[in-house]
């Protein structure tokens, strides 16, 4: 219901109008009754309430929650960029963003190696939070005609790397924490995995809406284009952005809009 609500408001229906604020109560609504459900229901809940109390289990949530709901944006996001902006195909944008997930590799192997060897997972989880705001906050100096690859490649470095280094690290702590009481190890990865998953499809659904209607402003105030316009090239898909702005938007161009 979240989701749908964010995807909906500023676009199809305002963020004021019943069809988006029916959603968002009805989200409240449904989670309360999934809570009180949990509670009911003890150790067979869906996810367990034993199992929080850990404070290290609870971080380990948390963690995954917005490490991953952090994550998953620029790697949606990055491929559009490079298929809009950079005129690249689909294949030729996968293929542009290996230096992530090379580094990625590198990163998971030498901190699961090493956590499990030293029994010490918050240096890894620290360190892979700060290398992934350092590239998330470098991908902000992008600009349409002047970013060079060497300056995609490496700030895509510094991403893979913080997720190879973070990334299984709420998994391993949950296993550490949880080896005494070897039933409830498996209920610990599949929680920390739910809130890994649930985190993606929550932020990546924020993030959409945000970009979604900062660039229909912004088409609409910079680029001076009409509803009718602004949805056209919505609809024109990556690949095809690039080719409808000439044809149909010339003085895109002129603006610099970013869509060259």
């Amino acid at each position: 219901m979240v989701m749908l609500a964010l995807e909906w408001g500023g676009g199809r229906y305002a963020w004021n109008s019943a069809p988006v604020i029916g959603l968002f109560v009805g989200f409240a609504v449904v989670m309360i009754v999934f809570i009180l459900w949990e509670l009911r229901t003890g150790p067979q809940a869906m996810v367990p309430f034993l199992l929080l109390r850990s404070r290290s289990v609870i971080f380990s949530l948390l963690f995954a929650f917005f490490f991953v709901g952090s994550f998953v944006i620029p790697v949606y996001y990055l491929p559009e960029w490079f298929q809009v902006v950079k005129a690249a195909s689909p294949l030729r944008s996968g293929i542009m963003l290996l230096p992530s997930v090379c580094t990625q590799i590198a990163g998971s192997l030498v901190s699961g190696i090493a956590a499990k060897f030293v029994r010490y997972y918050n240096p890894w989880a620290f360190a892979g939070s700060a290398f992934l705001c350092v590239a998330t906050g470098l991908y902000t100096t992008f600009t349409a005609f002047t970013t060079s690859s060497g300056h995609w490649v490496g700030f895509q470095v510094l991403q893979g790397l913080g997720c190879g280094f973070a990334a299984q690290m709420p998994l391993l702590t949950v296993q550490h924490v949880l080896q005494e009481k070897p039933k409830h190890v498996p209920m610990g990865i599949s929680t920390v995995l739910f809130a890994q998953y649930f985190g993606s499809a929550v932020m990546q659904s924020i993030s959409g809406a945000i970009f979604t209607n900062k660039l229909i402003k912004e088409l609409l105030s910079r680029a001076l284009l009409s509803a009718e316009q602004v949805e056209m090239l919505l609809g024109a898909g990556n690949s095809k952005v690039q080719e409808t702005a000439r044809e149909a938007f010339p003085h895109l161009e002129r603006r610099h809009c970013g869509l060259q």
